[in-house]
């Protein structure tokens, strides 16, 4: 076996930082792979930024990260996972990276589904959407994966590509199947929280029409009950939460080319000036300015 130096290695007075950046990919659906050890708090290395095509899995090893995802921030501690999808405007809360040490990885899924193929790709993606949290309980389990897929890209050994595909499935297996034990322990404990997860299933298949009232009346509790669960859950209230939904799926259309107005008529904003007023409020910058960002890419 011979060892080479190819990782992307950041040694400072906080700690550790090593990444696959840098580095031809071993098999083109795992994009990056990633390590931080930090003894001391430090300021952001990532600040407000999303992924086109990229699902990103985060576990915490030890200690507290404080992250937010479209406007909602989460604290995420050891033995936990942590999902940001695609086009999700993503960062460190108050751009500070706490005391911690966690692995990630960023799956590119348009190769993702190639590989592992469609219908398994979709029986995948249900399991891990399942939750209306994105942070979940792991396994011990996931770390020696996570290394693996490290450990593969700082040496040159046979059969790699193999090994660091098999690895990565096997790796997506275990996180759904630590999605199906939470939500059904989630089921089995707490029903009124099941009903709020189907009520936002249902909004985030039906964002243009999705209204409070509806998204209640779908879950069938009472107004006080489900904005109480709603928000243990989520941590915002349900208008911010379709807002959000719908701003997501507007620049995924605005993404697809599709004109502003179009997109703000088709989502329920009774004017695009309105839309790009809430565009502006929750992604800071307007429509205009954020087709031109992603065409810049």
């Amino acid at each position: 076996m011979t060892f080479s130096p190819p990782l992307s290695i950041e040694r400072s007075r906080y700690g550790i930082r090593e990444t696959t950046e840098g580095i031809k990919r071993i098999v083109p659906e795992l994009r990056l792979v990633g390590h931080v050890n930090y003894h001391t708090a430090r300021p952001s290395f990532f600040n407000k930024h999303q992924h086109a095509d990229v699902l990103e899995i985060f576990y915490i090893v030890r200690g507290k990260v404080s992250w937010w995802v479209e406007g909602v921030s989460s604290e995420v501690s050891g033995n936990e996972l942590f999902l940001v999808w695609p086009r999700e405007l993503h960062g460190a809360k108050d751009n500070i990276v706490e005391p911690s040490e966690y692995y990630w990885i960023q799956v590119h899924l348009p190769f993702l589904r190639k590989t592992v193929g469609r219908a398994q790709w979709h029986e995948l993606e249900s399991d891990l959407r399942r939750m209306p949290e994105r942070r979940l309980t792991g396994t011990t389990d996931l770390l020696p994966l996570y290394r693996s897929l490290l450990a593969e890209h700082a040496q040159k050994s046979a059969n790699r590509e193999s090994v660091v595909r098999e690895t990565l499935h096997l790796l997506l297996a275990q996180v759904a199947r630590c999605t199906q034990t939470q939500y059904s322990a989630q089921s089995r404990s707490n029903p009124d929280q099941v009903r709020v997860a189907r009520a936002m299933r249902w909004a985030k298949e039906n964002p243009a029409e999705a209204t409070l009232n509806e998204m209640i009346d779908v879950s069938g509790l009472e107004a006080a009950t489900f904005r109480k669960h709603f928000h243990a859950l989520v941590g915002s209230s349900p208008t911010q939460h379709l807002i959000r939904l719908r701003l997501q799926n507007a620049k995924e259309q605005l993404a697809r080319d599709r004109p502003i107005t179009e997109v703000a008529h088709q989502l329920g904003f009774s004017s695009s000036q309105y839309f790009a007023t809430v565009f502006r409020k929750y992604e800071g910058l307007s429509p205009t300015d954020f087709l031109a960002k992603i065409k810049q890419k």
